[in-house]
């Protein structure tokens, strides 16, 4: 039948183990719902250095970073991701 003409043929032995839970599979609706948190979370953040950016140019003094912290949450402090809630 002729299928393979390669001199070389090479067979990869790799296994991987199926995992489709419930709570860590996606669906459309999933994705959309959870990019429509992520846009959230973002616009809030933005905002939030808006406001920050504005409150300095008003008065020259930076808002406390406890503050910050509460309205973005710990991993933001540290340069982690934003929180999705």
């Amino acid at each position: 039948m002729d299928l393979l003409e390669a001199d070389v043929v090479a067979i990869d032995g790799s296994r991987f183990k199926a995992l489709n839970a419930k709570a860590k599979n996606y669906t459309r609706g999933k994705l959309r719902q959870k990019l429509g948190k992520i846009d959230k979370a973002i616009d809030r953040y933005l905002g939030e250095l808006d406001r920050a950016d504005a409150v300095f140019e008003q008065t020259g003094t930076v808002l406390p970073e406890a503050r910050m912290e509460r309205t973005l949450g710990t991993s933001a402090k540290r340069g982690g991701a934003l929180p999705v809630n």
